[in-house]
């Protein structure tokens, strides 16, 4: 029916700003009833790790999430027997990762029909530019499937990954006052001071940013998000005199070179961050989807 065919790629990056999906309702099916599943995963892996490998790029792994995103999907074309990156729910690539619980920086997909086997399929993938983009993407995990309708048909899909890792807040905090302190450097201005109890204001702003950010789907009307903790009088209560101060805040940033490389993208955010202040406090926390939340205060005493 689609004999040969490799389908468009999809790629999702994760916004700076995360807004979640609306939910879909998942429908969960059995794993496919292809007997060399896991053989054939390794297979996809190995071979794409070649594809990698010749572009002197870094291997993926496979992960167990990406692979359940990726059966499922299958199967559901198969079921369909139709090629297509919707599912028959109308869910979309990044939908079915996260319904697998795989929360990522960056996600894409692959699909194919029709090809016989691994050689045949990653031979049409690499002939497609948009194809072979992903499986030489900045990738670094990835999850395969091939399903078998009654026809006959074999059905392909490879999802790839990149996931969100949790970082110890204490060490992201030192790494991103590093990298602020390296920009004010570069712009000739003195480097900021961290002030223990500015730091934990901050850690407080993001974990109540996380949370009012994370609430489940039923709750997730604004007006009953809790609001921010109020941040004048956690600095009054915290001991923290100022005469001067500015607040960022942040979602969606992995790491701390991210989140400080897009704060200084922004002009108003720059002028404040390489500003006239001398001491610095940094909060990083995560939702519940791991989900990043950074807040940064700078003050003038």
């Amino acid at each position: 029916m689609y004999a040969g065919l490799a389908y468009i790629l999809w790629l999702v990056l994760a916004p700076s700003r995360q807004t979640p999906p609306d939910t879909v309702p998942a429908v969960v099916r059995e794993a496919p009833s292809d007997p060399d599943a896991d053989r054939l995963n390794r297979q996809l892996l190995d071979a794409h790790n070649q594809a990698r490998a010749d572009a002197k790029l870094p291997p993926l792994t496979i992960d167990a999430k990406l692979t359940t995103a990726a059966r499922r999907h299958a199967d559901d074309m198969a079921e369909q027997e139709k090629m297509t990156h919707e599912g028959s729910d109308g869910s979309t690539p990044d939908e079915r990762v996260k319904r697998a619980g795989y929360h990522y920086v960056r996600t894409g997909e692959n699909i194919a029909a029709g090809q016989s086997g691994v050689d045949q399929v990653l031979e049409a993938w690499m002939e497609s530019p948009g194809h072979k983009a992903n499986i030489l993407g900045p990738f670094t995990q990835m999850g395969a499937a091939r399903v078998i309708d009654e026809s006959g048909e074999p059905y392909w899909c490879v999802e790839f990954g990149e996931p969100i890792l949790r970082l110890n807040p204490a060490e992201a905090a030192a790494k991103a006052v590093e990298n602020l302190n390296a920009a004010r450097k570069e712009a000739g201005a003195d480097p900021l001071e961290v002030d223990a109890k500015l730091a934990g204001v901050a850690r407080k702003m993001a974990v109540a940013a996380a949370e009012a950010d994370t609430l489940p789907p039923e709750k997730a009307d604004q007006s009953e998000k809790p609001k921010l903790p109020d941040l004048v009088q956690l600095l009054k209560q915290a001991g923290v005199p100022f005469s001067k101060l500015n607040q960022s805040m942040a979602s969606g940033n992995p790491t701390a070179d991210d989140v400080v490389e897009s704060l200084l993208r922004n002009e108003k955010q720059k002028e404040m961050l390489l500003g006239p202040f001398k001491t610095v406090g940094i909060g990083y926390a995560n939702g519940s989807d791991d989900t990043p939340f950074w807040c940064v205060l700078v003050v003038e005493p």
